[in-house]
């Protein structure tokens, strides 16, 4: 999880699903201020999370396929456009929506 992350990023695109080559390359801005990243693909990742000892899936969409990135990220401000709020307390991060948790992160 990344709170500075503007989208959801993967180095690794066979985890993509749905895959879409995007008409214009996207250019993703680093922290460092002279590089910059290119997306060329998006697409959308299934995952199994665990939630109160059961195996949940869950979709993420619009994850950009970036070469050259060294992890994936997931973009806390995303989420919270989609409204799940993150909480960062003692080196793990809880997933809330509607006040509930619904995952948590170590």
């Amino acid at each position: 999880m990344d709170s500075g992350a503007s989208e959801h990023l993967t180095y690794d695109d066979s985890l993509l699903r749905n895959v879409k080559q995007l008409e214009k390359p996207v250019s993703i801005s680093t922290a460092k201020a002279d590089m910059s990243l290119t997306a060329k693909k998006v697409g959308e990742i299934l995952e199994k999370i665990i939630v109160n000892e059961k195996k949940v899936d869950i979709r993420i969409r619009n994850v950009f396929y970036v070469l050259g990135l060294e992890f994936n990220l997931l973009s806390v401000p995303k989420l919270e456009i989609n409204g799940l709020k993150i909480i960062f307390k003692n080196g793990k991060r809880k997933i809330l929506k509607e006040d509930r948790i619904v995952a948590t992160v170590c």
